[in-house]
């Protein structure tokens, strides 16, 4: 019996209006690429475009500060650590190159809005100081010692302050991971004899990395060591024996009024009251030259009560900002269209993009965020 015609032609019309499908192995798409992995070569003409750092690099400069978890996840699903180039870290590249050795120290403050790339301007810059033989002093997320340290003591070499000696000896740790090769190759030695007791003394002209392995070795001098290591950088920066780079990620988290660190009297501790805080401090000071601060503020290290705004003066409060004054504010906007265009074709390349004609609606839904880009380009 022949079916009405009625229903035949529903049957027709439903099955034209069936969303073609596409074949994500058939579909060949490749994300734009600098022409070199070296972002001291990174020109205007990049912007938009990924450059991989090496296995090597990433080892050095990273492993032992994880970057952001989205990124560290993408790290392991597509085996390689790709960075956008992006302008914010562009200018700031081109500011270290033009630096005038015998000037104070020029000063960067990144901000903006969450998961908009603040701490991967932050890594890309970190990686082209390494790459360009700067030594790196580099800080995470600081707030993460204000939570977790395991042991809190007080200081025997400045009164009313407290160490946190296992985290002040993992620094110098990473400290002589980033550094070693560099400092032996510059000749960088103890400028003046330190005793640290009847038995241990670190001798005048003393290799800086003995210095750095002393408090290592004696997790009880860790705070100590890292403070007269920086007064040491300092001193050779001046004199334009090496060129330093401060980084530090969260530098807001400073001045926040509490902590959870209790001091072994059972009292509050603020984070400018612990000793490794207070010479990292000394590193943002305009009293040494040949050198720069790149730091990163963020609602995320600030109390709850103090998330309201993403500028500088607000996150840093009066005590941060005439800390830093004078400074360049460097503010990191949401992708532009080029950007995202080629986010997307970078995650089609890697199979990660599952519904590659939805492109438009994924822009306008991350609101070109990053972050949120990726949470939708992802699998549920």
């Amino acid at each position: 019996m022949r079916a009405p015609r009625l229903l035949s032609k529903c049957v027709v019309r439903n099955f034209s209006a069936v969303e073609p499908v596409v074949n994500l192995n058939e579909r060949k798409v490749f994300a734009k690429r600098a022409e070199t992995n070296d972002p001291a070569t990174h020109s205007e003409n990049d912007i938009g475009k990924f450059y991989t750092v090496s296995i090597e690099d990433n080892k050095k400069l990273f492993s032992f500060y994880e970057f952001p978890a989205q990124f560290e996840r993408n790290i392991k699903t597509f085996n390689e650590s790709a960075f956008m180039i992006r302008e914010p870290a562009l200018e700031i590249i081109n500011s270290l190159k033009t630096l005038d050795p015998t000037k104070p120290i020029l000063k960067f403050v990144i901000y903006g809005r969450f998961g908009e790339g603040k701490t991967m301007t932050f890594c890309h810059i970190c990686h082209f100081a390494h790459r360009a033989g700067w030594i790196l002093c580099y800080v995470p997320t600081s707030t993460i010692w204000m939570r977790w340290s395991k042991e809190v003591t007080f200081s025997e070499t400045k009164p009313e302050s407290i160490n946190i000696p296992l985290e002040s000896a993992q620094w110098l740790r990473n400290f002589k991971i980033q550094n070693a090769d560099l400092i032996s190759k510059l000749d960088l030695r103890v400028r003046d004899k330190i005793v640290w007791s009847a038995r241990e003394i670190t001798e005048k002209d003393a290799p800086l990395m003995e210095l750095v392995d002393h408090g290592i070795n004696r997790v009880k001098y860790a705070a100590d060591v890292v403070d007269v290591l920086i007064e040491n950088i300092k001193l050779y920066s001046t004199e334009q024996r090496c060129r330093t780079l401060v980084a530090i990620d969260g530098f807001n988290g400073f001045f926040n009024p509490k902590s959870n660190l209790k001091a072994p009297d059972k009292t509050p501790v603020p984070p400018l009251r612990v000793t490794i805080m207070q010479s990292l401090m000394k590193l943002t000071q305009a009293d040494w030259s040949n050198g720069a601060a790149v730091l990163t503020v963020d609602t995320k290290n600030s109390y709850p009560d103090n998330r309201e705004f993403v500028f500088p003066l607000y996150l840093l409060h009066k005590e941060g900002f005439e800390h830093l004054d004078p400074f360049i504010p460097v503010y990191v906007p949401a992708l532009n269209p080029k950007e995202v265009n080629n986010l997307l074709d970078y995650y089609e390349e890697k199979k990660w993009l599952l519904k590659p004609q939805a492109r438009e609606e994924i822009e306008f839904l991350s609101t070109r965020n990053p972050y949120h880009l990726t949470e939708l380009c992802g699998p549920l």
